[in-house]
C-alpha cells in the first residue's frame, strides 16, 4: 500500500462502524467520511479546521429584524383625516352644523366614530415614534379602529340623528377610515436576513 494513502482498515475515531478515509494534516487523527473537510488541498478534521482556517469560518452576525412603521404613513394619514373630519359638520342643519359636529351631536354614531379615529391616530402615532418592533396586537388594533371609523360614518349616513341630510364629515371620515384600514393590511414587517457566505 503507497504510503500516502489511508489505511482504509482503521476505523474512524468518532465512528467506529466507518471506514477511514484520510488522516487529519494537522494532529494526524483517523478521520471517516463525515469528519474528513478538505480545505485547499488538505484534509482536517473539525476539531482542527477552526485553528487552521482562523477568521474565516466566522460567519458574520445576523443583524436584527428591521420593520418598517406602521406599515407606511398612510395609515396616519388616513386616521388623521377622519380626526379632522370630526371637527367639521356633520349635519347640514340643526346639531353637528357647526364647528366639531361630530362632537355637537347626541352620543351616537358621530361620538364613536370621533373616538375610533382618535384612538387609532393615537396607537399609530406611539409606534410611528419607536425604534424597537412592537408586538402582533398592534395591527389588529389599528385595524379595528379603522373598521369601526367606517362603519359608523356610514351609520350616521343612513341614520342621521336630526332632522337635514349629513355634511361633509361623515364623508371625510369614511374616506380617512378606508384609507387607514386598506393600509393596515399592507405589509409592515420586512426581514431580509443577509446571506452567510463562508470562504473555505
Amino acid at each position: 500500500m503507497p504510503p500516502d494513502e489511508p489505511n482504509n482498515t482503521r476505523a474512524c475515531e468518532r465512528h467506529p462502524s466507518s471506514a477511514v478515509v484520510a488522516s487529519c494534516d494537522a494532529c494526524g487523527r483517523s478521520l471517516c467520511l463525515r469528519c474528513a473537510v478538505p480545505v485547499r488541498g488538505r484534509v482536517y478534521g473539525d476539531e482542527c479546521l477552526a485553528e487552521i482556517i482562523g477568521g474565516d469560518l466566522v460567519a458574520p452576525p445576523v443583524p436584527p429584524a428591521r420593520w418598517r412603521r406602521p406599515s407606511s404613513p398612510a395609515i396616519g394619514v388616513g386616521f388623521a383625516i377622519a380626526a379632522i373630519a370630526t371637527l367639521l359638520p356633520w349635519q347640514r342643519f340643526g346639531q353637528g352644523a357647526g364647528f366639531l359636529g361630530a362632537y355637537g351631536l347626541a352620543p351616537r354614531y358621530s361620538l364613536f366614530c370621533a373616538v375610533a379615529a382618535l384612538v387609532g391616530l393615537a396607537v399609530w402615532g406611539s409606534f410611528a415614534i419607536r425604534t424597537a418592533r412592537p408586538g402582533r396586537w398592534w395591527l389588529p388594533v389599528l385595524r379595528t379602529c379603522g373598521t369601526l371609523v367606517v362603519v359608523t360614518a356610514i351609520l350616521h349616513v343612513l341614520r342621521p340623528p336630526s332632522i337635514g341630510p349629513a355634511s361633509v364629515g361623515p364623508w371625510l371620515a369614511m374616506c380617512g377610515g378606508l384609507i387607514a384600514t386598506v393600509a393596515s393590511f399592507g405589509r409592515s414587517v420586512i426581514r431580509e436576513p443577509s446571506r452567510i457566505r463562508q470562504t473555505l
